[in-house]
């Protein structure tokens, strides 16, 4: 039975991730949630809020699903061309989408210059330049996942909170508040190894078939347990209602790096993935992989960029208000899934038909002059750094105690 048979739930929540940040950015633009009631506003803003913490749980998922398994079997080397072109595809993403804006009238050019350098966002896809620098983050995370184990990992992923005075200290510099290394749109790097952590751990527990639904009970379960405990801490400082307030509003948990956004994202990324791994069970769904249902699931980085591409030729073009923005949105939904389900199909046409491979000529010219010499860099650097470290415990070996 194949991976994609297996857990094709991954792939439904992650299509459900996609239209859900797609939806949350069409909100804004359409002005849907502030005529809306409180009951409504609160009901599709809690919907929406769900999307960046299950897409970059699910990215921890596939970290450890896809690439810890390769490594496993062919140790580091093949994985990290991979994940480098990966980044510049997300990147590439992004500067189409900056692009965008700038043609379409939302920044002027000086804007977009700084925005394609990480100094400002674009309007949208700030997800996209998260994820240029994840993937580069998660090669010397699965580095230290293969040579430490998983352990370890998750006390790195989930101990940097132990350094939040600094990281928050470092994320008012200039540098950091618009973007740099540390901070990349609303999602601090730091901070999000939370959801990547987590999803690492839950991902570890669908690697054994032949314990599959104890193990994620187990492993799941216990972070929900933490999780709500965590929540329920801070509603005992304040109240259910101002918690739920802080989480739902845009600057107050999340831009300022709240640990209740880390929690009830989290909260809301594993009730999901739980509720998805019961509705589409293990091996046993009649949906295919191939369903153009799951077209966002397949094709999410190009479903995303298109998404945001038309968002952006929308935007102070098309008004609407409460409801009218509803059917707008679903529009747009409908529209991109159309656009992401033909490309797709034309990118698989262009790779089985050699009379097409000249269309492919510069992403393989891209792989060849600037992937695989920067995968040889990286890998060099890596062993050096690991043969100092190593270098330096056996210096301090004898100083180190012993325990018998």
């Amino acid at each position: 039975m194949s991976t994609h048979r297996r857990y094709l739930f991954v792939d439904v929540l992650r299509s459900l991730a996609i239209a859900l940040a797609l939806a949350a950015h069409a909100f804004n633009d359409f002005n849907v949630l502030d005529p809306l009631s409180g009951f409504e506003y609160t009901a599709l803003r809690s919907l929406t809020r769900a999307a960046a913490p299950s897409f970059i749980f699910m990215f921890g998922m596939m970290l450890e699903l896809v690439y810890a398994r390769r490594i496993s079997a062919s140790g580091l080397s093949p994985v990290v061309p991979t994940l480098l072109w990966r980044s510049l595809q997300c990147y590439f993403g992004y500067v189409l989408t900056v692009l965008a804006g700038w043609v379409f009238g939302l920044f002027d050019w000086s804007h977009a210059l700084q925005a394609l350098v990480f100094i400002f966002g674009g309007h949208h896809g700030n997800i996209l330049k998260f994820y240029t620098v994840a993937l580069l983050v998660a090669i010397p995370l699965l580095a230290l996942r293969d040579r430490m184990g998983l352990g370890l990992t998750l006390g790195v992923c989930f101990g940097l909170w132990l350094l939040s005075p600094l990281l928050n200290a470092l994320a008012t510099l200039p540098v950091g508040r618009f973007g740099g290394i540390l901070e990349l749109g609303t999602q601090m790097i730091p901070y999000s190894l939370t959801f990547i952590g987590a999803g690492m751990w839950v991902g570890n527990s669908l690697r054994r078939p032949e314990t599959l639904s104890a193990r994620f009970h187990l492993h799941v379960g216990l972070l929900l347990a933490v999780c709500a405990g965590g929540a329920g801490l801070l509603m005992l400082q304040s109240s259910p209602s101002a918690v739920l307030y802080s989480y739902l509003d845009y600057y107050e948990y999340r831009d300022s790096y709240h640990i209740g956004y880390y929690l009830l994202g989290l909260l809301q990324a594993l009730g999901l993935c739980l509720l998805f791994f019961h509705l589409v069970p293990y091996g046993r769904t009649s949906l295919s992989p191939g369903s153009p249902l799951l077209t966002f699931g397949r094709a999410s980085l190009l479903s995303f960029t298109l998404g945001n591409i038309v968002l952006n030729v929308l935007v102070g073009r098309v008004f609407s208000t409460g409801y009218d923005g509803l059917v707008f949105t679903v529009g747009v939904l409908g529209l991109v899934l159309v656009l992401a389900l033909g490309l797709e199909r034309l990118l698989r046409a262009v790779r089985t038909r050699p009379e097409l491979s000249i269309l492919l000529r510069p992403a393989t010219l891209l792989q060849e002059r600037l992937v695989a010499p920067a995968s040889t860099v990286l890998l060099k650097a890596g062993r050096a750094v690991q043969a100092r470290v190593h270098k330096r415990l056996l210096l301090l070996s004898p100083y180190l105690p012993r325990f018998k």
